[in-house]
């Protein structure tokens, strides 16, 4: 009997209540939209932001609270929305400068399960990098 293959609905994901209040909870798998990927998080980073925000319990670009948190990270593309032709499933990536799109998906400690990310804030990176040394970078 072959095994059967489910679809990943869900996944863990830091999620900002208020200052220093942060859960780990189940979220929805983020789906790619237009111009999108969807990257299977290997490594992510808590920036000087992160941490002001932890402590502030807010940032002037969060809408509302709860929000998903984190946002600096390296890992392997799993999805691609359409429109999108330099990136495909399987190829490693690096978020320069990153710019999550609406409704991203959350880190869970300093690390993320999946992100739905910007193609334009996005690189290859080689894959003889470390995914914790590419996750630190800004510039390919």
């Amino acid at each position: 009997m072959d095994a059967m293959l489910t679809e990943v609905t869900e996944m863990n994901a830091a999620v900002l209540y208020g200052q220093e209040d942060v859960r780990i909870e189940r979220v929805p798998m983020p789906r790619p939209e237009r111009g999108e990927i969807v990257v299977e998080v290997q490594a992510a980073l808590t920036c000087g932001t992160d941490l002001k925000t932890y402590r502030r319990g807010y940032h002037a670009r969060m809408l509302a609270l709860p929000a998903l948190f984190g946002h600096e990270l390296a890992g392997v593309v799993r999805e691609v929305g359409a429109g999108v032709s330099q990136f495909e499933p399987g190829m490693r990536v690096v978020a320069l400068t990153p710019r999550l799109a609406a409704n991203a998906s959350g880190a869970s400690a300093n690390r993320r399960t999946s992100a739905r990310i910007c193609c334009s804030t996005t690189a290859p990176t080689p894959s003889t990098s470390a995914f914790r040394r590419a996750s630190s970078r800004r510039t390919p």
